[in-house]
């Protein structure tokens, strides 16, 4: 079992939030949360985890649709109602990929938004829910490697 984290933005101290890079493109600054928030975790079905980042130039400058994806195993009301709650709300994701390398994906200022969709099958099939954050940001992600 794989899982993906996130945070709400609602949960982000934006006073002390820090939109720092190093030259290598890593995050520099750990994302301040409020009193009591922690990053939560969702558990996602091995192979079926997927980020994109697809870049494109417009006008006002470049910009990067953002699209993390992935299979929540079995169908059940609690998730049902945690589901939608998140439909109404943006967050920040942080994700590793299969070399290893975290990722923060989306900022305070470009969060992303979540949609899921429930899906049941034959008897040989899942059941399931395919879940997906997505959104715009004006940069690429940065490796999410805090040092401070």
């Amino acid at each position: 079992m794989y899982t993906i984290e996130y945070v709400p933005t609602a949960w982000i101290d934006s006073g002390n939030y820090e939109k720092i890079r190093s030259d290598a493109n890593n995050w520099q600054y750990a994302i301040p949360l409020l009193p009591g928030a922690s990053w939560l975790s969702m558990p996602l079905l091995p192979g079926g985890r997927n980020w994109s980042e697809n870049g494109q130039v417009t006008n006002q400058g470049p910009r990067y649709d953002q699209g993390i994806s992935g299979v929540v195993p079995k169908l059940r009301p609690a998730v049902a109602q945690e589901i939608m709650q998140m439909e109404r709300i943006t967050f920040l994701v942080r994700g590793t990929d299969r070399n290893g390398q975290a990722w923060l994906i989306g900022d305070l200022h470009a969060p992303l938004s979540f949609e899921a969709q429930a899906d049941t099958s034959d008897e040989n099939g899942l059941n399931n829910y395919r879940i997906s954050f997505q959104g715009e940001t004006a940069l690429r992600s940065p490796g999410y490697v805090p040092v401070f």
